[in-house]
């Protein structure tokens, strides 16, 4: 061989050897970037609240009493323990109301014979988070209840990552930074580490924006199919999906295309919905019928919201009979105690809790700030935001019950991200942030111990 030949393959190797370490190093940079400027934010503003209501929520479990008047009233199996065990204490008290039905529902139709001693026919479930459940826990060897609670949790804090991405696209920094806290310290935040659907519709949600953004279809109508078959809501993310494309279109980064057509995939979640009724022997029709009981009573939904602030009446028409129905006004009781006699023994009171927990206020307070933040949304967002969260309201609006107005509005609050950027707009100064953050973490504490404690929120 000769003296040129080794040189080259001295140098090659010698090449090989310095590339090696210098991809390595490249590639923990690149890691250690990722970390820094989109991961290590939105994980910690995960843990914090993480920690805050399973502390509060596991100590209202353990010292907490225990309400009586759902078992009562309503004599389901309200009670029952969803785990029994190591896991007990931390996952029991966010697996109340609707998360004990997800889990009563794994490997179940939607409706079964059973369904009467433990719900109504208005009690409809989406099957995205029961099929999570049950082929998790299988999957695992875990329990329905430990699998349920992870899955949740592990949504949320995707959800964190793919908005801060989200909104830092769109926004500065500090203004994603801030977006995070404003949405970790509502009120009913809580929510998103209990067994509900709001963390994966959020996280779907999120991410199908993302990919859009990043002029990745396929992803973003996968994305919103998923979204689609946790809740209802998940359809309307057609529409801010079709306003990402046009102001693409409009900037010249994409032009019309059959490509769009994808955006239709999500419609597969009306036939997963469907499917599950049929699998318990029902068809579209009831499905239709059910919807309609919802509005049936002959007065537009939006006129509820008058009778969420007084006492309305109205004729109930059954089997072509009329009968007098009042829908009874806010309960400010609980509220003009409070304001006469602070005092942790009120707060503890079991009757003073009731009052509040069937109130109703909450909701009525918390749709008051979710229009005026829309309001003025209208001039600080971008436009599929404001498509987004029009879309949302406005359905809401118009499947909204007569007889039970403005229920869920604080649950519905945690859907619509693009508030909490307006929020974080407005809170420039420091001392408004730190009132507004105080007062509402004070709110989260409470919430969360009365749902811990079987006591309805909202």
């Amino acid at each position: 061989m000769s003296g040129s030949t080794l040189t080259d393959l001295d140098k090659s190797s010698s090449e090989l050897l310095l590339a090696t370490p210098l991809a390595a190093a490249r590639t923990e940079s690149g890691l250690s970037a990722l970390w820094t400027r989109w991961l290590s934010f939105p994980l910690f503003v995960f843990a914090v609240h993480f920690i805050l209501v399973q502390f509060v929520a596991t100590l209202a479990f353990k010292y907490g009493q225990v309400t009586r008047a759902y078992d009562v009233k309503h004599a389901r199996n309200g009670f029952v323990l969803t785990i029994h065990g190591a896991w007990t204490d931390v996952v029991v008290p966010m697996s109340r109301w609707d998360g004990l039905w997800y889990i009563y529902h794994i490997g179940k139709p939607v409706q079964t014979e059973e369904m009467p001693q433990f719900g109504g026919t208005q009690d409809t479930l989406w099957p995205l988070l029961p099929w999570a459940i049950q082929y998790g826990a299988r999957l695992t060897g875990l329990a329905p209840a430990v699998v349920g609670f992870l899955f949740v949790n592990l949504c949320f804090a995707v959800a964190l990552i793919t908005l801060y991405r989200l909104i830092s696209n769109e926004f500065k920094p500090h203004i994603a930074r801030r977006s995070l806290w404003c949405l970790v310290l509502l009120p009913t935040s809580f929510y998103f580490h209990a067994i509900y659907t709001e963390a994966p519709f959020l996280c779907f949600a999120a991410l199908a924006f993302l990919a859009a953004r990043n002029n990745r279809w396929f992803a973003a109508a996968f994305a919103c199919l998923l979204a689609a078959t946790l809740r209802s809501h998940g359809l309307i993310l057609i529409l801010p999906l079709l306003a990402i494309y046009w102001d693409q279109v409009k900037q010249g980064r994409e032009r019309w295309s059959p490509k769009v057509a994808v955006l239709l995939l999500p419609f597969g979640g009306l036939w997963f919905y469907g499917r599950q009724w049929n699998a318990a022997g029902f068809d579209w029709s009831a499905i239709v019928r059910i919807q309609r009981k919802r509005l049936e009573i002959g007065s537009p939904p939006w006129k509820g919201i008058g009778c969420a602030i007084r006492d309305c009446s109205y004729e109930r028409v059954i089997a072509d009979k009329s009968f007098p129905q009042v829908v009874p006004g806010l309960d400010w009781s609980w509220a003009m105690q409070l304001l006469n006699h602070p005092s942790w023994r009120l707060i503890t009171d079991l009757e003073w809790r009731r009052s509040a927990s069937r109130s109703g206020s909450i909701d009525l307070l918390i749709f008051a700030g979710i229009v005026l933040l829309t309001a003025i949304g209208l001039w600080k967002l971008p436009g599929w935001m404001k498509v987004y969260t029009l879309s949302l309201l406005t359905l809401v609006l118009i499947r909204m019950p007569f007889n039970h107005p403005l229920d869920g509005m604080a649950r519905f609050a945690l859907l619509l991200f693009p508030l909490a950027i307006v929020l974080a707009l407005l809170l420039e100064d420091r001392l408004t942030r730190i009132i507004a953050g105080s007062v509402s973490l004070t709110a989260l504490v409470l919430l969360t111990i009365q749902f811990a404690n079987w006591y309805w929120v909202t």
